[in-house]
Order: C-alpha cells, then sequence, then structure tokens
C-alpha cells in the first residue's frame, strides 16, 4: 500500500465534501430549499440502477455510473448555473468547467486523476453511448424533480414545457429509452396542469 496516495485520496474526499453544499436551481418536492449537486447525483445514480434492465446490453455500466457520479464534481469550483438563466456562454462555461475538473482532479493520484479527466471529457463530448446514456438521464432527473416539486423552479422562471422540450431536444433523441421517459415525464407535467 502506498502511503502518500492514501493520504492524497483521503484529502480529495475532504475536498469534495464541499459538493453537499453547492445548490442548484431545483427544489425538493416540500419545496422548502434547493437540492444540492451531492443529492442530485445521487438522484440520478439511482435513475440509472432503476433503469439498468432497459438499458442497451453492450455498453460498460460501471462507467456509466462512474461518469455519473463525478459527472458535475467541478462545479465546487466552478459553481453551479440554471441551465435557462445562467450568465455565462456555453463555451466560457465549458471552459470554466474544465479548469475547475483539472484543479479538482490533480488532489488524486496520477492514475486515479488521469481516469476522472478522461470520465468528464467523455461526458462533456457526449460522443460514447455511455455519456449520451448519462447526459440524458441527467436532464430527466432535472425535469422529474420539478414534477416533483410542482414545477417551482420552471414556474419561478417563467418557462413553458415547450421551452424546457427545445432545451432538452437533443439529449431527447440519443435513444429509445430516453426519449420514451422524456415523453412521459411531459405528459405528467400537463396532465398536472403545471403551464397554468
Amino acid at each position: 500500500m502506498d502511503i502518500k496516495n492514501i493520504k492524497k485520496k483521503l484529502q480529495f474526499l475532504e475536498e469534495i465534501e464541499k459538493f453537499k453544499k453547492i445548490e442548484r436551481g431545483n427544489y425538493f418536492s416540500d419545496q422548502t430549499r434547493g437540492e444540492t449537486d451531492a443529492e442530485h447525483t445521487w438522484h440520478l445514480v439511482m435513475f440509472l440502477l432503476v433503469f439498468e434492465d432497459e438499458l442497451p446490453r453492450e455498453i460498460d455500466k460501471v462507467k456509466l455510473l462512474k461518469m455519473a457520479s463525478v459527472h458535475d464534481l467541478a462545479e465546487i469550483y466552478a459553481g453551479d448555473e440554471f441551465f435557462l438563466t445562467g450568465k455565462l456562454a456555453k463555451k466560457d462555461k465549458q471552459r470554466k468547467e474544465l479548469n475547475a475538473a483539472k484543479k479538482l482532479f490533480s488532489k488524486l493520484p496520477d492514475e486515479q486523476a488521469r481516469e476522472f479527466m478522461l470520465l468528464f471529457r467523455e461526458y462533456e463530448e457526449r460522443k460514447t453511448t455511455e455519456a449520451q446514456i448519462v447526459a440524458a438521464f441527467d436532464k430527466i432527473q432535472a425535469i422529474h424533480q420539478n414534477i416533483s416539486s410542482g414545477w417551482l423552479t420552471y414556474k419561478k422562471h417563467s418557462l413553458s414545457i415547450e421551452k424546457i422540450k427545445e432545451y432538452h431536444k437533443t439529449p431527447m433523441e440519443y435513444n429509445n429509452l430516453t426519449a420514451l421517459i422524456y415523453k412521459l415525464i411531459f405528459e405528467e407535467a400537463k396532465k398536472r396542469k403545471y403551464e397554468k
């Protein structure tokens, strides 16, 4: 066992404890406060586990869960911006998050830092099936959270279902499963008359 690497890992784990305090734009179901990045990530991982049987057989499910677990960690330094009201241009946001990821993952032993950076970049590029599935479920979790909270965030920002659908157009088309889940969630939002 390498004591130096173990100490680095413990320091990294202490640093990412801050993830529990990064508030997102989406509210809890009881509307008392916004969910945190850590709560969002846990829920995203649960989505992937619950829908595991419906996912394509050929995908790397371990990679899927690793990617889901690290995809937002850079927000410890970069912060989280609500998707339709963010002040930064997309490229600036990506650059800011990439720099934050490099800074954060550099706290790990070299081999693990490389792995986490590769997972982060793969997620951001959306070229692999795993990255597309995680990205689609990342957005699905956010919309589902708004179903649970009475559409509070979207009402607060006067966002229509059509505007949200337009923003999510690409992830909605990644595969048949996520397309169906999006469809069912939006149907539920309309059924509950959340735009009224």
